[in-house]
């Protein structure tokens, strides 16, 4: 048995964990996970995003997974993701995402510089300059590592409760458990560039003289520049991607020295490290200043990265990977993507058939099946073989709180990975360069220009239901007429029962071959 730990650091890390949560709703990730955040800026639209679909997702894990309530053998939410509790009983403090440095408004606060002796404020002063002493933290380390680096190194991990989950599961490594744990972050930004390695040599020290240390890996993806935004007007505290490159150049001569001549126990600090670029950069039509107003839209980079965590769980290989985008006149699809499957005994999932599966379903219980299940409109659909077959001989009573809450979770998932997808194949590459995952138009409005948030989904009714069977690129499949008469004749997933008969039948019917 293996124990896996995911840990996304900063905006960058936070939307990364997006793409991983809806490969683990589609049934493409092999483990459980426990996954948590590490970011300054706590207010970060992206962090928010993902703390929402995180919060979403394990709803539904519960609600479909547990109980009166199971989805079987379906791959539709297979995986556990573990998302640190929202609350630490005696003190109320948030463990979803752990700040360095929480409600500390700037570097001088941090350090107590107005009790310190002279000599040491002169040296205090020598590292940072006013500017660096007196910005403020509460949108993060704006783009600078050596700030991030110092928060982090100042801090101890013992006592705070999100760090207590993951530091106590380490002691499972004694009793011969593989726990892997993977970090994926920016290189070119504050929070990732500095925190990575710190958090990583951490971990190792409470580790290397256990018994049975050979069974405990790190691994981790650095994000490489993929994206530019205009620069930021103001007092000059704020990153600017024009500064990318010279901060990766920098940062990546660190990481040289560091991984070549640093390890625990003759074992180097990552198991495995992968890094993902972006050439050239994708264009962001508007201003990156943290705290609320940055939330970026999905993009392709995000999911490579997400698929490097999938096959650090599931491979044993060791090294560094690069990992670079097609040509530039190149169309970007499903071959484009590293491969992977999962096996799940009576069948294999492979990305294409995952992804393009769970499009699928996504876009029929919106379009042809959820606006008919709610509190009054049900009643009015009784007599539909699907409808007594999956709702009524389950016993599935729709009015009930907790599968009207169910319900509604569902649509809000499914909303979250069509506006998801819909991002990555929106991407502002030009037509020499576009995405062709699926067919987004179908369900999203395409932007004039990359705006902030995911693009806006179409209402369900107006989603293009001829476009249905040719959905997923390079897959054709049933039209929803064909799925209407798998629900009506097929059988839900092997011991499916409640509310899961229904919802893992039409995932089934969704399927592409």
């Amino acid at each position: 048995m293996t124990k896996c730990y995911l840990i996304g650091m900063g905006g960058t890390g936070a939307k990364c964990l997006e793409s991983f949560v809806h490969l683990a709703a589609a049934g493409l990730i092999g483990h459980d996970v426990w996954i948590g955040m590490v970011d300054q800026d706590e207010s970060n639209g992206n962090v928010t995003r993902t703390k929402n679909l995180l919060r979403n997702y394990g709803g539904l894990h519960t609600s479909l997974r547990s109980g009166d309530n199971d989805l079987g053998q379906s791959p539709f939410l297979r995986s556990k993701v573990d998302f640190p509790t929202e609350t630490d009983g005696a003190q109320g403090a948030s463990t979803a995402v752990w700040a360095p440095a929480p409600g500390v408004p700037n570097l001088s606060e941090l350090f107590s510089e107005a009790l310190m002796v002279p000599d040491l404020k002169n040296l205090f002063h020598t590292f940072f300059d006013g500017q660096d002493r007196q910005t403020k933290l509460d949108v993060g380390f704006r783009g600078r590592p050596y700030l991030g680096a110092t928060a982090l190194q100042s801090k101890s991990l013992s006592g705070a409760a999100f760090w207590n989950d993951l530091l106590g599961s380490l002691n499972l490594v004694r009793s011969g458990l593989k726990v892997r744990i993977f970090l994926v972050a920016s290189i070119f930004g504050g929070t990732g560039a500095s925190g990575m390695p710190i958090l990583a040599r951490k971990l190792w020290e409470r580790v290397k003289n256990m018994d049975n240390g050979d069974s405990f890996k790190v691994g981790g993806c650095m994000m490489l520049p993929y994206f530019s935004f205009p620069q930021v007007q103001g007092d000059g505290a704020f990153m600017n991607s024009s500064d990318f490159l010279g901060q990766t150049q920098g940062a990546l001569k660190y990481y040289h020295h560091l991984f070549r001549d640093e390890s625990f126990a003759q074992k180097r600090l990552f198991e495995s490290l992968y890094f993902v670029g972006w050439n050239p950069l994708i264009p962001l039509d508007y201003e990156q200043i943290g705290n609320r107003g940055q939330e970026n839209p999905s993009l392709l980079p995000e999911l490579y990265a997400a698929l490097s965590a999938a096959r650090f769980f599931t491979k044993d290989e060791s090294g560094y990977f690069y990992t670079s985008c097609p040509g530039v006149k190149e169309t970007l699809s499903w071959n484009a993507l590293p491969g992977m499957s999962v096996d799940h005994g009576d069948r294999e999932i492979g990305l294409k058939h995952g992804l393009g599966s769970l499009c699928r379903f996504a876009f029929a219980f919106l379009n042809a099946y959820g606006p008919y299940m709610g509190r009054k409109e049900h009643e009015a659909y009784r007599g539909q073989p699907w409808r007594q077959k999956l709702i009524d001989e389950a016993r599935v009573d729709l009015s009930v709180d907790a599968n009207a809450e169910t319900l509604r979770n569902l649509h809000g998932y499914c909303r979250d990975v069509l506006g998801w997808l819909a991002a990555l194949c929106h991407l502002p590459l030009g037509e020499d360069n576009r995405t062709a995952l699926v067919e987004a138009m179908a369900f999203a409005e395409k932007p004039a220009k990359v705006t902030r948030g995911q693009p806006p989904l179409r209402p369900a009714e107006q989603f293009d239901r001829k476009s249905f069977a040719n959905l997923v690129h390079d897959a054709p499949a049933s039209d929803l007429a064909g799925v209407f008469w798998r629900v009506n004749q097929g059988q839900p997933p092997a011991r499916a029962n409640g509310l899961g008969r229904f919802v893992g039948a039409l995932h089934e019917a969704c399927q592409i071959s």
